[in-house]
């Protein structure tokens, strides 16, 4: 990218440590719905932000065919501003690193007809029955990331950006609810129909549900479908982890090595290597749906950091400044949402690694209880984790039976994570995933997880 070398010959012989992020990118959405036109729009948006590292951290960005020599200036002026904790870094923060892996934009532009009938036929299709409204939303693009700074370190990587929405408003008797899923796009529209097949049978069951009795949780145990248990790692384990600078010493999930979960529980963050390795059965499957990049804004090499290792806490995800701030290593969790923010410690890609129990001995152990099939996402607040799922079954005697209303679940975090009873050997990915903090909505995180056995959860309501 000219840009980024621009960057980088502005930073050489800055007066402090400075570091500087560019990003381009490119897409095609494609909107269909069972009535109007298709909808066909492109979406492109570039710039890049500089941050130096004085007495506080001046930050500063640019966008569009702006220059970034008048962003390094005022990110100067503002790292001499105010009696920042931060102290000059130096130029010789780290060894500098080089590395290109950026090939050239792939052509998503292609084939958009083909596309668009593809997504049409699919909307028809599902437009019947309890369905009463249907749409699907295509994204194609790539996103390129740039990184320089004063150490001499020039990093620059593109990937691809597919994305397949769906949204159904299901239907009985005057009642109404919403199915959202985000799908793996196929490579090719002719594949379309058989990705999204679950569909029917998840939107069907989803409006017998709207005439299905409420059933209170009490003490029945419950079984998480794969996507709802990776929700509830997501909250429960990955936020807590999560070591910005200004959060406050301890919290988290505790001091490392404490026993917080079953040794069954071994919950890691990072791009999947260490699921590869410990499950040769998954290759092939085990590749994060988002699109993760070799390296977070702060240039930093992502890596696998186990954040509960067989029941015990292990590493926090931290950026740079709240690593040095407690003598730790950057993690690679420095994400910004885009070159507009200065990164916090985020999530890339949270995992709970599959244990040794078969889903159907999973099912098979429960005599009265839950099966937790959908849930639009979770939240923690104080310490405490709530759910409320949007599709569940009853299970009797080890078999999934008729659907089931629920009210909102959850309970403390630390209770919740005792709760796990087992941890089932089978895996998936929730597509799709968008994650807010801080004020930056919409930062693409990947979250997976086997079958989950938990008991403890209550009915909040």
């Amino acid at each position: 990218m000219a840009v980024l070398d621009e960057m980088a010959g502005l930073l050489e012989g800055a007066p402090l440590y400075v570091e500087g992020r560019y990003e381009e990118s490119f897409r095609v959405v494609l909107r269909v719905a069972v009535q109007g036109t298709p909808e066909v729009r492109l979406e492109t948006a570039q710039g890049g932000c500089f941050r130096a590292w004085g007495r506080t951290r001046g930050f500063a960005c640019f966008s569009g065919g702006a220059r970034p020599a008048e962003a390094l200036r005022a990110a100067l002026e503002r790292s001499r501003a105010g009696g920042g904790r931060g102290g000059d870094w130096g130029g010789a923060f780290r060894a500098p690193r080089r590395l290109s892996c950026s090939d050239a934009p792939p052509q998503v532009e292609a084939g958009l007809d083909e596309w668009r009938e593809a997504l049409a036929e699919v909307v028809g299709r599902l437009s019947r029955g309890p369905i009463a409204r249907a749409e699907a939303r295509l994204e194609r693009g790539w996103r390129r990331l740039g990184y320089v700074d004063t150490a001499g370190t020039w990093l620059e990587a593109l990937r691809p950006m597919s994305t397949l929405a769906v949204t159904l408003l299901c239907s009985h008797d005057g009642a109404f609810r919403h199915l959202s899923r985000h799908l793996r796009l196929p490579e090719r529209p002719q594949d379309l129909a058989g990705a999204v097949g679950e569909l029917e049978g998840l939107a069907a069951d989803l409006a017998r549900s709207l005439r299905a009795p409420w059933c209170e949780l009490g003490s029945r145990p419950a079984v998480l479908h794969p996507e709802v248990a990776a929700v509830l790692i997501h909250e429960v384990v990955g936020h807590p982890a999560e070591k910005d600078e200004s959060a406050p010493e301890g919290g988290g999930l505790g001091p490392p090595g404490a026993p917080v979960a079953s040794p069954a529980v071994t919950v890691v963050d990072g791009p999947a290597g260490l699921l590869e390795r410990s499950c040769p059965s998954l290759v092939g499957m085990v590749t994060p749906p988002a699109a993760l990049f070799p390296f977070d804004d702060e240039g930093t090499e992502l890596r696998d950091v186990a954040v509960i290792d067989e029941g015990r806490v292990g590493c926090r995800l931290y950026t740079r400044a709240s690593a040095r701030a407690v003598g730790a290593e950057p993690t690679g969790n420095g994400r910004a949402v885009d070159y507009r923010f200065p990164p916090l410690a985020r999530m890339t890609a949270t995992y709970l690694l599959p244990g040794g129990v078969s889903p159907g001995d999973i099912l098979s152990s429960v005599t009265d209880g839950v099966y937790l099939r959908l849930a639009p996402g979770g939240e923690t607040t104080i310490r405490r984790f709530a759910v409320t799922p949007a599709l569940a079954y009853r299970i009797r005697r080890g078999s999934i039976g008729e659907p089931v209303r629920l009210g909102t679940l959850g309970g403390r975090q630390d209770r919740v994570l005792q709760g796990i009873k087992a941890v089932g050997n089978d895996f998936a990915w929730r597509e799709g995933t968008m994650c807010g903090k801080g004020g930056q909505e919409g930062l693409p995180v990947a979250m997976g997880a086997p079958h989950v056995l938990l008991a403890g959860l209550e009915d909040l309501g």
